[in-house]
């Protein structure tokens, strides 16, 4: 009968749950801090984008105002390329958006487009405007046309 107490029977192993808790409260925690860890880096990842996003959205109105800003007031660019098909007139800083720039080109000389409704005694000049931000990211391109009195010479 000795050596049986002296020997751990097989119900007093498995019987013994000491430190199974502290076991299964470390793989909770683990796990918790698993997912913690990934959180904080979609959340600072979706914070990124929409900083990007709101980014592209102010270049682009921008690029937008500064393209609106040239078509309505165009005076000095047109008197600048006049009648020379080809030639190009870049706005200097301070007359339009920060962080912008502007391009006009004649790009040719002609007939107002069909269906205008315009004299076709009158002559139209196509413009290419053509605006960009400073990095280069952003690009917008408008074609335009401004009628004018055809002279003797055209």
């Amino acid at each position: 009968m000795e050596t049986r107490d002296r020997a751990p029977s097989i119900e007093r192993i498995l019987g013994n749950e000491d430190g199974a808790v502290l076991v299964l409260v470390l793989i909770v925690l683990v796990a918790a801090m698993v997912i913690g860890v990934m959180m904080m880096r979609t959340s600072s990842l979706e914070s990124r984008m929409a900083g990007n996003e709101r980014r592209y959205i102010l270049d682009f109105a921008n690029l937008e105002s500064a393209v609106n800003l040239v078509l309505v007031q165009s005076t000095s660019a047109l008197e600048s390329i006049a009648d020379s098909t080809g030639a190009s007139f870049d706005y200097p800083p301070g007359t339009i958006p920060e962080g912008t720039r502007v391009r006009v080109t004649l790009a040719r000389i002609g007939k107002p487009p069909v269906g205008s409704g315009s004299d076709t005694s009158l002559r139209a000049r196509y413009y290419i405007v053509d605006a960009e931000d400073e990095e280069g990211n952003q690009a917008i391109e408008v074609g335009a046309y401004k009628l004018f009195p055809q002279t003797t010479d055209q």
